[in-house]
């Protein structure tokens, strides 16, 4: 059985932001990454965020090149949740989908 995780992310400014979303995020992948269960997929949706992509391949290079991460580049901004989640789930080859918000990781 194959899980798809979606991950949205932007890390634009906007009202309410947290704090070290950048950090934040790399540590959501990193979670990720560090599951042992193996038949996982991990969709990144870049919500119009040209760092978000620049981050993925300087930090997680290897998981792009296996398949392991997939990202969905957005060119704009399109600010409503439902629709960037959409995109990833559309692109999903798993059983079983879950969502990873960019402010959360996963437990060992």
């Amino acid at each position: 059985m194959k899980i798809s995780v979606i991950l949205p992310v932007f890390l634009g400014d906007f009202e309410g932001a947290a704090a070290h979303r950048g950090q934040k995020f790399i540590r959501a992948v990193r979670s990720f990454m560090a599951q042992t269960y193996k038949d996982k997929e991990l969709i990144v949706i870049s919500d119009g965020d040209p760092q978000v992509s620049k981050m993925l391949k300087s930090n997680f290079n290897g998981g792009l090149a296996n398949g392991w991460i997939k990202l969905v580049d957005h060119q704009e901004h399109r600010g409503f949740i439902g629709a960037v989640r959409q995109s990833g789930i559309d692109i999903a080859t798993g059983d079983v989908l879950c969502n990873l918000d960019s402010d959360d990781e996963f437990m060992k």
